[in-house]
């Protein structure tokens, strides 16, 4: 019986492909989605909400780990990942991925609250990185002695309408939340947007991240919620308890 290169090309996977290298491509996707669930570092992950395996291996940093996905995925920067019971954003993404997608996730340890200019409240998980440790001094902060900090920290948080927002002096409380709480204070010192689409005139949502590097700055107890983690908190008409003026803490 004889077949012509059709036959063959459909049996292998490679019929219908322009070129060899598309071809062979083909041939090894075909490979590595078959034997993808049988690695030693497959996982069962949510990305973005969504159900995704992705391959997870170790990093020289603790926090930091490099994925691989099943050839028929994709991943954007920007995208959070639940996995091992705490969440990850995606800092990088192979450009150039012809068989699988592949890039770096770091873990989020921080949580941003604040309100947007409508007085909604966002949240956004973050990775923190400690840029400068400073050492501790005495400063004056409207006509008072306080204690300062020189430290610096930076912040790595998806890329969304809301972030994109975020601008210096913008202030954020970060620790532990809760009634009687005073977290750390920082403020803004330079806002990046990290995209691999900022020029996309589709009007396309660009993916990638915001990077912010943020100085320690000063509790204030009559801006600052600590209950609810938000610096320069102020109420809403309808949040105003009854008998407070509007703009008072409570």
């Amino acid at each position: 019986m004889r077949h012509d290169s059709r036959y063959y090309g459909l049996i292998q996977g490679t019929y219908g492909f322009s070129t060899p290298k598309d071809a062979a491509l083909a041939v090894q996707r075909k490979a590595v989605a078959a034997s993808f669930g049988e690695a030693l570092f497959w996982e069962q992950t949510t990305v973005d909400g969504l159900p995704m395996e992705l391959q997870i291996t170790e990093t020289a940093q603790v926090a930091v780990r490099k994925f691989i996905t099943r050839p028929e995925d994709g991943i954007v920067p920007g995208a959070m990942v639940d996995w091992c019971g705490s969440r990850w954003i995606v800092t990088q993404v192979d450009a150039n991925a012809q068989m699988v997608c592949s890039g770096m996730m770091t873990q989020c340890t921080a949580l941003l609250r604040w309100r947007n200019i409508t007085g909604e409240i966002c949240v956004a998980f973050a990775a923190r990185e400690d840029v400068r440790k400073g050492d501790s001094g005495i400063g004056i902060v409207e006509g008072v002695d306080i204690q300062v900090n020189s430290s610096q920290i930076r912040l790595v948080v998806p890329l969304n309408a809301d972030t994109l927002a975020i601008r210096r002096d913008r202030r954020f409380l970060l620790g532990v939340f809760g009634p009687g709480c005073e977290p750390d204070a920082y403020v803004v010192t330079r806002a990046s947007a990290l995209a691999n689409n900022l020029l996309a005139n589709d009007g396309a949502q660009p993916h990638g991240v915001i990077e912010l590097t943020l100085a320690q700055d000063r509790y204030r107890k009559d801006k600052d919620n600590g209950e609810l983690g938000i610096a320069d908190y102020y109420p809403l008409p309808a949040e105003t308890p009854e008998g407070a003026e509007e703009g008072d803490m409570f």
